[in-house]
């Protein structure tokens, strides 16, 4: 199968999706295991919509129901899961100023991260001073809400194919 034929396939079928009111139920059935993996990606992505400000009368979130055997139950789920932070992460993009601050940055990733396999540090002012980065505090010393600092650690694991996988370190304001 020709994957870039895939691709538009899957763009053109997610993008009528979008327009669909309620709930989307996919049958999986007899498709490939990484196939059906695509399908659930171009699902999740192109069915996004932030209208969160725009829409109080109905909710037009949309609930994926997947009917699929049980040999790829796990990868599917773990995908979903995966794609629900995505969009998540979209949300808050989404998000203007007033809303999203460094304490509301900080409390929404540290749900958006449990039960993910990363261990999360919040530091607060203090912490950032006594840890020298004092140029964090004094960036945020015109706001009313004082500057955090958010520190999302994954640790590779042997069985997970990155062990010998550099060091990433992303820095956002």
């Amino acid at each position: 199968i020709d994957p870039s034929k895939i691709y538009i396939s899957m763009k053109n079928i997610s993008k009528k999706l979008s327009n669909v009111k309620g709930n989307i139920c996919i049958s999986l059935g007899n498709i490939a295991s990484q196939y059906k993996l695509l399908i659930l990606h171009f699902v999740c992505k192109y069915t996004y919509r932030f209208d969160k400000y725009l829409n109080h009368l109905e909710d037009s979130r949309k609930v994926l129901y997947v009917k699929d055997d049980k040999r790829s139950r796990a990868l599917i789920e773990k995908l979903i899961k995966q794609l629900s932070i995505v969009n998540g992460n979209r949300d808050f993009q989404n998000e203007p100023a007033n809303i999203i601050n460094p304490e509301s940055f900080c409390e929404y990733s540290q749900r958006l991260l449990r039960g993910v396999d990363v261990s999360v540090n919040i530091y607060n002012d203090k912490q950032l001073k006594k840890m020298g980065l004092k140029m964090i505090s004094e960036m945020g010393k015109a706001s009313a809400v004082k500057p955090r600092l958010l520190e999302i650690k994954y640790s590779c694991s042997s069985s997970s194919g990155c062990k010998n996988a550099k060091t990433v370190c992303i820095i956002g304001k």
